[in-house]
C-alpha cells in the first residue's frame, strides 16, 4: 500500500512534547515506506490554551525536514491518522476513515480528559482502528475500546539518523564528568525518577568514579522552584561526589539530547514501557537500565527498591568495564525494534486493514 495519501494530524511542538515528536517520526516512516505522508497542526496548548493551528510551519532537522499544510489540503486523503481530537466540522466535511493513536499512558490520562478522547474515538464508525504503542496498555484501553478496534504495536519507532551511535558528544563541564557516567532524563509524571535517583545514591561507594546527570528538572535555575524532597538527594549527591550535570528540559537552542546520550555510559529510567527517552538513548548506543519487565533494557531492577538498584547499577558498570558502552552488541541488537522502517512495515499492516 506505498501509494496511499495519508494525513496526520497533532500538535505542531518541535522538542516541547512527545505527541508532536512521536507523530512527526509517524510522518517520516510513513514516507519512507513510500506512502504520501502530510502533517496538519492542531495546535500547541501554551500555558493552558490552545493555540491556532499552523500553516506552513517548518521543523528542520539533519535528518529531514517537515512542512505543516492547510487542512484543505488534505481532504479527500485515502486515511486519516489522528494524534489529537480536530473536531467535528472538518470530520464531517470528509468520509475518510480514521485510525487513532492513543499517545497518553493510561494513568497519566485519568485527570487530562485522554480517557473520554479515546473513548469518544472508539465509539465512532468511522474509526476504523486504535493504536497504542505499548503492548501492555491494551487491557486498560479495553475497557473502552472494543477488541476487533484496539491494536497495540510492540515498540514506538525513533528517528534513528538524528539519534544514532554515530555523531558528537556533549562535553560536561569541568569537574562534573566522571568515568562512569549515568543520565536520568524522564519527565516528572504519574512516574518519575525520585525514588530511582535513591538507589544511584546508594550505589555510590561501590563504583568509583561513578557521576549522575539529571536532566528534565523542573525548574532549575528558578529560585524555590525545585522541590525540597528532589533538592536533598541532590545535596546528598554533592556530599557522596557523584551529582553530575542537574539540567531542566533542553531546546535545540541549548543542546541536543542526541549528544548527551552519547556522552554517557548508561540511561537509568523507572519505566517498565519503552518511553522515547529509552528508544532514543538505544538508537545512540547507550546501554538502559529501566524497571522491571522492560523487554528491551539491559538492566532491569524495582525502581523503588533502593539495594535493587544498587545490584543492577554494579552489574551494568561491571559490563561496561568489560565489553564498553555498546556491551558487546547487545545496545545495537535492541535498537533495532525502534527502527523507522520497522515500524513502517508493522503500521502499515494496520493501514491495510483500516481500509479493507
Amino acid at each position: 500500500m506505498a501509494n496511499l495519501r495519508i494525513a496526520h494530524f497533532a500538535p505542531f511542538a518541535p522538542h516541547m512534547a512527545g505527541i508532536y515528536e512521536a507523530a512527526r517520526d509517524m510522518v517520516l516512516a510513513d514516507r519512507l515506506a513510500g506512502r504520501t505522508a502530510e502533517f496538519v497542526d492542531t495546535g500547541a496548548t501554551v500555558g493552558g490554551v490552545r493555540q491556532p493551528g499552523q500553516i506552513g510551519a517548518e521543523d528542520a532537522r539533519p535528518s529531514s525536514t517537515l512542512v505543516t499544510v492547510d487542512p484543505l489540503a488534505v481532504e479527500g486523503f485515502d486515511l486519516f491518522v489522528l494524534h489529537d481530537d480536530i473536531g467535528n466540522t472538518f470530520l464531517r466535511r470528509n468520509s475518510v476513515p480514521i485510525v487513532g493513536v492513543i499517545h497518553g499512558r493510561p494513568l497519566a490520562s485519568r485527570d487530562s480528559g485522554g480517557w473520554d478522547f479515546v473513548a469518544d474515538l472508539a465509539a465512532r464508525s468511522r474509526v476504523k482502528r486504535l493504536i497504542t504503542l505499548w503492548p501492555r496498555h491494551v487491557p486498560f484501553w479495553a475497557a473502552v475500546v472494543a477488541p476487533e478496534k484496539l491494536r497495540a504495536l510492540p515498540a514506538p519507532l525513533i528517528d534513528q539518523e538524528q539519534f544514532s551511535a554515530t555523531g558528537p558528544a556533549h562535553e560536561f563541564p569541568t569537574g562534573l564528568k566522571g568515568e562512569f557516567n549515568v543520565l536520568v532524563a524522564d519527565s516528572w509524571r504519574e512516574i518519575d525518577p525520585w525514588e530511582l535517583l535513591h538507589g544511584l545514591l546508594l550505589a555510590a561507594p561501590r563504583i568509583p568514579g561513578l557521576r549522575v546527570h539529571t536532566y528534565a528538572v523542573e525548574g532549575v535555575g528558578e529560585p524555590k522552584r525545585v522541590p525540597r524532597c528532589w533538592d536533598y538527594v541532590f545535596q546528598a549527591m554533592d556530599r557522596a561526589g557523584i551529582r553530575g550535570e542537574v539540567c531542566d528540559r533542553l531546546t535545540p537552542a541549548s543542546r541536543a539530547m542526541d549528544t548527551v546520550y552519547r556522552a554517557c555510559d548508561l540511561v537509568a529510567s523507572p519505566h517498565v514501557i519503552a518511553t522515547r527517552i529509552i528508544g532514543e538513548a538505544l538508537s545512540c548506543g547507550t546501554a538502559v537500565l529501566a524497571a522491571q519487565g522492560n523487554e528491551f533494557a539491559q538492566y532491569t531492577c524495582q525502581p523503588g527498591d533502593p539495594p535493587a538498584v544498587v545490584d543492577a547499577l554494579v552489574s551494568a558498570w561491571q559490563s561496561w568495564k568489560r565489553y564498553g558502552r555498546g556491551l558487546d552488541g547487545l545496545v545495537a541488537e535492541a535498537a533495532r525494534a525502534f527502527a523507522p522502517a520497522t515500524f513502517a512495515e508493522r503500521i502499515g499492516l494496520i493501514y491495510r486493514e483500516a481500509l479493507t
